[in-house]
């Protein structure tokens, strides 16, 4: 936040990338909320991506004129936390138990809602091609 206030107040034009959370740190998230054989996390709505979707964004916004301002990427898919987690724990036979808890922080210490891991509706946004289903299916 520091970093991106520094940018906006200076006088070299812009564009600020916000990528959603990528498809690759499920397992990170999952490891963070376990406790055993248990996984704990919210049912926040989330819209994840790709990484290599979020180069290409990155890359295209790099050659296109600066927008002074923020835009957002993510997925094309809105998906649950915990559902997004079950989804790759069946595609990779984890065997971890995932219980949906309200009350569970994001990364063990942010609290997040459905509005927090999804495009802010205040900017633009670009919605790329990759679904979680068909990178799951390449696992």
């Amino acid at each position: 936040m520091a970093q991106e206030e520094l940018i906006q107040n200076s006088n070299i034009p812009y564009t600020i990338v916000r990528a959603t959370q990528f498809f690759e740190f499920v397992g990170g998230i999952a490891d963070v909320a376990t406790e055993g054989e248990t996984v704990r996390v919210s049912s926040a709505l989330m819209q994840p991506i790709v990484s290599d979707d979020v180069a290409a964004a990155v890359a295209d916004f790099t050659l296109e004129a600066p927008v002074n301002g923020i835009v957002d990427v993510a997925g094309p898919d809105q998906i649950r936390m915990d559902e997004f987690i079950r989804a790759y724990f069946n595609v990779t036979q984890d065997k971890r138990q995932v219980v949906t808890d309200a009350n569970a922080l994001y990364y063990g210490s942010v609290e997040v809602n459905d509005q927090s891991l999804v495009p802010n509706d205040d900017r633009p946004v670009r919605i790329a091609t990759t679904y979680f289903q068909d990178w799951l299916s390449k696992l």
